[in-house]
Parts: structure tokens; C-alpha cells; sequence
């Protein structure tokens, strides 16, 4: 009964260091974001052009994209051109 008791208790702290180390890493991947998204409001419009065609290029080369989503990236492209 005392190594039951004893294991659950082991288990339980292996649980909650994950947890801890799930928010932990939270954490810096939302710093990270808050960090990309302050830089990219400081970049200019040419700077953002090539930021967004890299990124496009990015997109194409790493995920598989549904023809929803590149009829949506179109539209915004023309939208962007438009503003132009």
C-alpha cells in the first residue's frame, strides 16, 4: 500500500513539473510573438512588402495551403494593391 502511495505521489510530481515546463515554454513562445509583433510595427512599407512575400514563400514551402486559403491570400494582395 505505501509504494502505491509512494508512486502516486512520484507520478504526481512528474505531472506537475510538465505543467510547469508547458507554461514555462508558454511563456517564452508568447514572448516571442509579442517580440515579432512590436518589430514588425516598426518596419517600414517596403520592409513589410518583402516581410510578406518571404513569409508567403514561407507558407507555401511549409504547409500545405487549401484552396480556400489562397483564394483568401489573393484577395488580400489585391486589397493591399488597391490601398497602394
Amino acid at each position: 500500500m505505501s509504494q502505491k502511495l509512494d508512486d502516486a505521489a512520484e507520478s504526481e510530481s512528474r505531472n506537475d513539473g510538465l505543467s510547469t515546463l508547458r507554461a514555462a515554454r508558454y511563456r517564452a513562445v508568447m514572448s516571442t510573438v509579442q517580440e515579432i509583433e512590436a518589430a514588425i510595427l516598426k518596419l517600414s512599407r517596403e520592409e513589410l512588402m518583402e516581410l510578406r512575400e518571404w513569409f508567403e514563400g514561407y507558407l507555401e514551402d511549409h504547409l500545405e495551403l487549401t484552396d480556400e486559403v489562397k483564394t483568401k491570400l489573393d484577395d488580400s494582395r489585391r486589397e493591399i494593391y488597391k490601398r497602394s
